[in-house]
């Protein structure tokens, strides 16, 4: 299994992670195992700068936001999962696809 690469350029897919609140800015009524943890967001984008693993670096999504974190993964892999189309979104598709002349 080869190694993930510890430095990435720009222009790279990355994830980095922040976070939003610190332990003790959580809610209160928190479960204890929850109320102990940091609140995080990992969020997928574009690097705008060469950096390596650990790095603050600023990244571009998607949708066209600037963020701000700590490089946690270079080139990370789609691992999500909505489950089980439903057949009325499928029929849905397929209706759109002949609409457009592409079934």
């Amino acid at each position: 299994m080869a190694s993930e690469p510890a430095r990435a350029t720009a222009g790279a897919r990355v994830r980095i992670v922040q976070t939003l609140l610190t332990a003790d800015q959580r809610a209160p009524g928190l479960p204890p195992d929850t109320a102990s943890l940091p609140y995080l967001l990992r969020t997928t984008g574009v690097l705008l700068e060469d950096a390596e693993i650990g790095d603050l670096v600023s990244i571009r999504t998607p949708i066209g936001r600037t963020l701000q974190g700590s490089l946690e993964v270079i080139e990370p892999g789609d691992t999500h999962s909505f489950g089980v189309p439903q057949p009325a979104l499928r029929t849905a598709a397929a209706s759109i696809m002949r609409m457009r002349g592409e079934l």
